[in-house]
């Protein structure tokens, strides 16, 4: 699938995101097989960004990045997904960082009443939120060199995206 960008876009600090902001919107609140449907039509590059982004626009927040690594993790099992596509795209140390962030989260108690989720209340215990401080700060300052890189892989592949 190719999508309309301007040169502009394209050399802006946004150009990954604004890659695949279409496809994640056109998805947004959708069913899971309507997800995966238009995963289906992408490309192996336009894949890897789309599930990046799936998963890093919801880590604004220390709480947000928790629950959503747990959801990633356990409910949606996309994490693979998102690692092979950091590998795909040559980002390794982030990929590395989530598969320590995977085992991380599999060790942390669950809510019972939604076991395939992190518990938010286990960052009431000092010990677990220092440790998920640490990791968010990780996580920030990775994707952000990543998403620079991520970038100019998009500039570099530009047919791959760009089109009519």
């Amino acid at each position: 699938m190719k999508i309309s960008l301007t040169e502009e876009e394209l050399q802006s600090a946004e150009a990954s995101w604004l890659c695949v902001k279409p496809f994640l919107l056109q998805v947004r609140g959708k069913s899971q097989s309507v997800k995966n449907e238009m995963y289906r039509s992408l490309s192996p590059g336009q894949k890897a960004l789309f599930l990046f982004y799936s998963y890093h626009n919801h880590t604004d927040t220390l709480e947000g990045f928790f629950w959503f690594t747990g959801y990633h993790v356990l409910e949606l099992k996309a994490w693979d997904g998102i690692r092979t596509g950091l590998r795909f795209l040559g980002e390794s140390a982030l990929a590395d960082d989530l598969d320590e962030l995977e085992h991380w989260i599999k060790r942390l108690p669950r809510k019972s009443d939604e076991p395939g989720v992190a518990d938010l209340k286990a960052l009431a215990d000092e010990r677990v939120r220092l440790e998920a401080e640490e990791r968010y700060r990780r996580y920030q300052e990775l994707a952000a060199s990543a998403i620079k890189r991520m970038n100019e892989w998009v500039r570099e592949h530009r047919q791959e995206w760009i089109g009519p």
